[in-house]
């Protein structure tokens, strides 16, 4: 686990006078906002279906907060209630059967369609998570990989603070560019299966 301060070398420099508890908070939003938007922090949950029962929590560690299901398995994702009605009619939250879709409620928690009939084999449920706001840090892996990233994300954060000692536009819209090609590359790394296989190594959901 890579700690918030593990990052105050790589900022504290370029903020004199910052505090550093305000320091460690822009560290810990800038980390929320790349892993929001990159989705490439990724972990497995499993549901097991059992007859009659439509809602399945994904029970998050307190140190993560998940913003997306990723993928479900043999399942179909549908967002929102107008889509299963558009697909499957005004009455699919009575029809049962063998569940082939999944309605994501909200990142912690989905429901089967239709629903289970009998019970069912386990479902692996691939969510994007973020750090969660009582976080400590992340895991290793993804400081390693996006270290300077986040880094970025934290100095433009802190030097569009105003009237500070260390407000600087210029230098914060140069951060927020570093800041934004780093989303982009993780967007990428996800997009070509880097972070699928990354997420293979357990990441502690309680």
């Amino acid at each position: 686990m890579a700690i918030w301060s593990s990052w105050l070398n790589d900022v504290m420099p370029e903020v004199p006078g910052a505090l550093l508890p305000v320091v460690e908070h822009a560290i810990r939003r800038a980390a929320q906002e790349f892993f929001a938007r990159s989705k490439v922090w990724k972990t497995d949950r499993t549901i097991t279906p059992q007859a009659g029962v439509p809602e399945y929590s994904l029970s998050p560690s307190i140190d993560m907060t998940p913003v997306q299901i990723m993928s479900a398995g043999r399942l179909d994702i549908y967002m929102t209630d107008e889509d299963m009605q558009r697909c499957f009619g005004t009455d699919w939250r009575t029809q049962t059967g063998d569940p082939k879709d999944l309605l994501q409620l909200s990142p912690a928690s989905v429901r089967l369609f239709p629903i289970p009939s009998e019970d069912g084999a386990p479902i692996t449920v691939s969510v994007a998570v973020i750090p969660s706001d009582s976080a400590t840090g992340i895991p290793d892996e993804y400081a390693v990989r996006y270290r300077d990233g986040i880094a970025a994300g934290a100095l433009a954060r802190l030097m569009k603070s105003a009237k500070k000692p260390y407000t600087d536009e210029a230098k914060a819209a140069m951060y927020q560019g570093q800041f934004e090609a780093a989303i982009g590359q993780a967007i990428s790394d996800r997009a070509s299966g880097f972070g699928r296989a990354r997420s293979r190594r357990p990441v502690g959901w309680h």
